[in-house]
């Protein structure tokens, strides 16, 4: 199916999020931990090692995926700034509650972040981001939120690879792109593990080519 309308094509994604259960989420999640594991975290942690790999705090629809009991520094992303659409990386832990705050930009929004107390992550050392969003592409178009957030952050960590995080449900064909929109090198669903290009170039060569 293609859709010539980001606008649509985010509110049928929503829809079919909405109306998923719990339990499925939950099942759809293992799965997609599991695939991780088999597929990066294995043939490539030691390769990262002294890298630091930066996840996100999942809304209610989105995978619920564990990467603390690797072998990398683990980060999440934290809200800078609503208004300018900034965001930083600092390291944290979900199973420390006491490094997290609440942050409601909004009526109705509620984020789970790294205090600003905890240790700020220089984009430097910065290997992998994992990039949650509503809809993503077979050749690493994404489609998130609408506000851009991610898309001003990946192209702040250039040199980082960036793995799309989603359900197999939120394949689509082709995504509508604008010139500002900021493409992942591999997508993580609960039935696949999918390599473009840009990915295969850095496991074969050592270098991102996007």
């Amino acid at each position: 199916m293609v859709f010539d309308s980001k606008k649509s094509l985010r509110k049928l994604l929503q829809h079919q999020l909405n109306n998923s259960s719990f339990e499925l989420l939950i099942k759809q999640s293992q799965a997609i931990q599991n695939l991780f594991e088999e597929n990066f975290m294995t043939p490539f942690a030691q390769r990262l090692k002294n890298k630091v790999i930066v996840s996100f705090s999942p809304l209610g629809t989105e995978p619920q995926i564990n990467v603390e009991n690797g072998p990398l520094q683990v980060a999440y992303v934290r809200i800078v700034d609503w208004e300018t659409r900034t965001m930083e990386a600092r390291l944290s832990r979900r199973d420390l509650p006491g490094q997290w705050e609440a942050y409601s930009p909004q009526s109705g929004v509620e984020i789970y972040q790294p205090l600003p107390t905890q240790d700020l992550v220089d984009p430097a050392q910065i290997g992998v981001i994992l990039v949650p969003g509503l809809g993503f592409s077979r050749r690493g178009s994404r489609l998130g939120r609408g506000k851009g957030f991610y898309d001003r952050y990946l192209k702040s960590v250039p040199s980082a690879l960036r793995i799309g995080v989603g359900f197999h449900e939120q394949l689509i064909e082709s995504i509508p792109e604008d010139t500002w929109d900021e493409t992942i090198d591999a997508i993580l669903t609960d039935q696949e593990w999918i390599e473009t290009p840009s990915f295969r170039n850095w496991k074969n060569h050592g270098n991102l080519k996007r």
